[in-house]
């Protein structure tokens, strides 16, 4: 390898600026959680590689390889086989005790941990080069391997749930000391797991945390780094949020000067990437001063993602495009849910609707979150692989079948929540507005409306001014729609939209309620918008 200056390097980081196709985030508990032990060995690494690159169109794999542990050799944190023991009977032990659930029975998930641990020391044992072989592979592949490190993983964090293999050793012992909102237990139950993640507004866990960034750069060869800040916020204590503005803009130039002194060691540059919530005054709340990141250079590609796994179609790319320079690669994330009242898993069409809208609105790139090839009885093999290698091509995505759906808007900032995009009643003669993003080439296409309630309905609709008629009932759509049950059942409607109704961008529905009830917000599940693929 020659040796680089600080002068080349940025040279080169300059010529490697812009995106060139999909990034793809591969989850660590994904590739680990396999009963396919046989796998774990250099050619299953290489075969894992391959499904999402096998038809091209993906500029980076972006490796997850911690949670509160690591699934490689780290000195700063815990690695994931410390003081995890599997007994003879089957029974898993971590710290000398038996991983159970409060109530003492075995818990949801010991399987998972069991299988991630045999797949571990199965890797460890046949390929222990696992890093590198990954980063050698990608290049030869033709795509870029970067690490990305979750900066206060919160899953399961509950009370009565710390006997897990996935907590750290430094959280176990330190948690009443070190934890965010410690205070809020017993009264903070089950999801609320990001109350007990870790302080970054105390000294020793900036340290902590900083220490296994400089392990990813230094010791490990990739091509980037990404942190991932939503896994999970908020990063400081109840009420810190904006104080500690300066202590994570501190961070990222600390990670930043080690990326330099990485590329230096590497002899090519090394990108950092940061993932932050979908909304920049959101980012601006919970102490994440991105614009001024990009400002001065201290991170490549901003992601804005759901704060959980649902996508939302009014994340702000407009805006994110006009705070950020030029030079830093936006990349809004599509992730596995779509919620337009109640959730269902992403598929194809849906993953090319929210993509048209994001590059409609700005966006330079595409990244993938929870798009694994275990999902695939969800999301069919053939339909993965083609949103990984097309979802880049913003011409491509234009042409295919494309489904935009009324989302839901969710927060990680105290104090805020979710918001509905329905309204909370139509009256009887009155009528309400939603806006839906078409995404572009949309004008001249055939598209529908489709619409999903708890009751029956009459609802006449206008787009864009155009009345466009009532909506007539359906089955229920079988495949990537929302099911409900005998006590919770759906009635589906659709609406072929009048040619010339519907334009690129933003588009608003008038719902006017011609029926003889008032139709409240409980009564909407889905709302949607199918565009014909381009003939």
């Amino acid at each position: 390898m020659r040796p680089l200056t600080i002068v080349s390097v940025l040279a080169l980081a300059a010529q490697t600026a812009g995106a060139r196709g999909t990034f793809i985030n591969m989850d660590a508990w994904c590739f680990w959680n396999t009963p396919h032990v046989e796998q774990m060995n250099e050619a299953g690494l290489k075969a894992d590689i391959d499904f999402y690159t096998e038809k091209g169109g993906v500029e980076a794999l972006i490796f997850n390889m911690n949670f509160q542990r690591a699934f490689f050799d780290t000195k700063a944190w815990t690695p994931y086989e410390r003081g995890v023991e599997l007994k003879d009977d089957g029974t898993l032990w971590v710290r000398g005790k038996r991983v159970t659930s409060p109530g003492g029975q075995v818990i949801h998930g010991e399987k998972s941990y069991i299988q991630m641990y045999k797949c571990l020391m199965a890797m460890k044992r046949n390929c222990p080069n696992y890093m590198q072989v990954r980063y050698d592979y990608c290049h030869k592949k033709g795509v870029e391997c970067w690490w990305s490190m979750r900066m206060n993983d919160p899953h399961w964090l509950s009370p009565g749930l710390e006997e897990r293999p996935q907590h750290s050793d430094y959280w176990y012992y330190n948690k009443e000391r070190v934890t965010r909102a410690w205070y809020r237990r017993p009264w903070f139950k089950e999801w609320h797991w990001g109350n007990y993640t870790l302080d970054y507004g105390l000294k020793e866990v900036y340290d902590y945390n900083l220490a296994l960034v400089k392990e990813y750069l230094l010791d490990y060869q990739s091509d980037g780094l990404e942190l991932d800040w939503l896994r999970s916020i908020p990063a400081f204590k109840p009420g810190f949020d904006e104080a500690g503005t300066p202590i994570l803009t501190r961070f990222l130039r600390d990670v930043k000067a080690l990326a330099r002194e990485a590329s230096l060691k590497w002899g090519h540059p090394i990108r950092i990437g940061v993932r932050v919530p979908t909304r920049v005054q959101e980012a601006l709340d919970l102490g994440m001063d991105v614009p001024l990141w990009a400002k001065e250079g201290l991170v490549d590609l901003v992601v804005p993602s759901p704060t959980s796994v649902r996508v939302e179609q009014d994340t702000q790319v407009g805006l994110w495009k006009r705070v950020l320079p030029p030079n830093v690669i936006l990349a809004p994330a599509l992730d596995m849910y779509a919620a337009s009242g109640w959730p269902t898993r992403t598929r194809q069409a849906m993953d090319m609707g929210f993509a048209s809208n994001f590059y409609h609105q700005g966006a330079d790139n595409i990244y993938i979150f929870n798009h694994f090839e275990k999902f695939t009885d969800v999301m069919p093999t053939n339909e993965m692989q083609t949103v990984f290698a097309n979802i880049s091509d913003r011409e491509a995505v234009s042409r295919f079948e494309r489904r935009h759906i009324l989302t839901w808007r969710e927060t990680s900032v105290e104090g805020q929540f979710a918001e509905s995009p329905y309204p909370s009643e139509i009256p009887v003669g009155s009528a309400a507005a939603v806006r839906i993003n078409l995404g572009e080439k949309t004008s001249g296409r055939a598209a529908k409306l489709v619409m999903g309630l708890t009751r029956p309905v009459s609802l006449e609709i206008w787009c864009n001014t155009v009345k466009c008629g009532t909506l007539k009932p359906i089955e229920t759509p079988k495949a990537g729609y929302p099911q409900g049950n005998k006590e919770n059942p759906t009635f589906y409607y659709e609406l072929e939209l009048p040619a010339g109704a519907t334009h690129d961008g933003w588009n608003v529905f008038d719902f006017h309620n011609v029926g003889e009830k008032a139709v409240g917000r409980d009564a909407f599940i889905w709302t949607e918008v199918v565009i014909a693929a381009e003939k």
